[in-house]
């Protein structure tokens, strides 16, 4: 079978993010065949025109107005033709076997719409909404209520996030996220790809719910992804839009696949309600830098993974692991983010070959970009 991939990533001005998650698409064996589509939403900041020059084979769409996340990934899955799909944000990071594992699940199961893989932040923390349970009413209630996260392993109350089950072991799950979503083009096409009424949030939700009516299995396959949870997001909204879109969406996927339920139009919507009050007044400030090295005390430690994978058991809490991503190692950084779980270790990627010249008007101008999980570490090596 052809195993072609159309990799679809959306920018709106995280440029250093984009450029990080094409570095990981280029160490991809050959193997794995795939084109790139990178859509600008008219980011305004010379984003397009600085990453054609680093990456002339990616394939470039400006847009001229910013109509959200859903509209710009249907551009380039129109203009596109292979058989998978994978939508990928920009804040992420892929091993050299994460496609061709997932593309192998695909293959296996012909029923099969779509497979997410393991969601793991830069402290190796396992993302739970990279395998979700199947939408419900119930199991929106429990999210709205606070029952999920004061029982997280119970099988009755935390059925959304599915805590009851091992996340090491693959399974068919109901909702997968979209930062890492491979899809089946035949089964997108029968569901009438992502709704464009979502701005940001809520489409691979809604998205799997539909391949799930249509009689496609939704599969979960724990390799790992790097995903900075919330850079993406920070660049595009403030906290009161961030919670207005957030809970917005969920409002939206009922009132479109239960508009007649009591329960939804008087209990959840209210729940709704009151979760934006309360988030957009409590919110923190999204997207701040993470703390320079002289704040500290230097805890800092700069590993070459072309070398043996280090016990971290000898590196202090709180101390960040310096590497330097090249072809070859990307699994290997996964493997060792993985094992950085619950030792309060923080992973900072460094690439000294890349600059922030040609980007404005908001960058400062560095030669050796370091990256993490509060976006551009600016005074790491300066």
């Amino acid at each position: 079978m052809d195993k072609m991939v159309d990799i679809v990533i959306v920018n709106y001005r995280v440029p250093l993010f984009v450029a990080q998650v094409l570095l990981s698409l280029q160490a991809i064996p050959e193997d794995t065949p795939r084109t790139i589509w990178v859509v600008d939403n008219h980011s305004e900041d010379n984003s397009t025109a600085y990453l054609k020059k680093l990456f002339p084979e990616v394939n470039f769409i400006e847009n001229s107005r910013n109509g959200g996340f859903a509209e710009a990934n249907n551009i380039a899955i129109r203009a596109s033709s292979a058989p998978y799909i994978l939508l990928l944000n920009p804040d992420t990071l892929v091993g050299e076997s994460t496609l061709s594992n997932c593309i192998e699940v695909m293959e296996k199961n012909s029923t099969c719409g779509a497979v997410g893989a393991k969601l793991i932040d830069a402290r190796g923390n396992f993302l739970p909404e990279c395998r979700r349970y199947s939408v419900s009413l119930w199991s929106t209630f429990c999210k709205l209520s606070g029952l999920s996260k004061r029982f997280p392993k119970s099988r009755l109350f935390n059925r959304y996030y599915m805590g009851y089950r091992d996340e090491s072991l693959p399974s068919e799950v109901g909702l997968l996220c979209g930062a890492f979503m491979l899809m089946r083009r035949e089964a997108l096409e029968k569901v009438g790809l992502l709704d464009e009424r979502y701005f940001m949030y809520g489409e691979d939700i809604d998205l799997c719910y539909a391949m799930k009516k249509a009689g496609y299995s939704i599969r979960y396959q724990p390799t790992p992804v790097l995903h900075y949870k919330g850079e993406s997001e920070s660049a595009a909204f403030n906290p009161q839009r961030y919670n207005e879109a957030f809970y917005g969406a969920m409002g939206l996927f009922y009132e479109k696949y239960h508009p007649k339920n009591t329960f939804t139009k008087h209990i959840i919507k209210r729940l709704l309600q009151q979760k934006i009050k309360r988030a957009t007044t409590l919110s923190p400030q999204r997207g701040k830098e993470i703390p320079s090295l002289s704040h500290t005390e230097g805890k800092a430690y700069r590993l070459d993974l072309n070398k043996e994978i280090p016990n971290l058991s000898s590196i202090p809490r709180g101390s960040f692991l310096i590497v330097e991503p090249t072809a070859g190692i990307y699994d290997k950084l996964l493997v060792l983010l993985e094992s950085c779980r619950g030792k309060g270790l923080t992973l900072i990627t460094y690439y000294p070959k890349l600059s922030t010249k040609g980007l404005q008007p908001t960058f400062p101008l560095i030669q050796g970009v370091a990256l993490g999980p509060g976006g551009l570490c600016s005074d790491l090596f300066h």
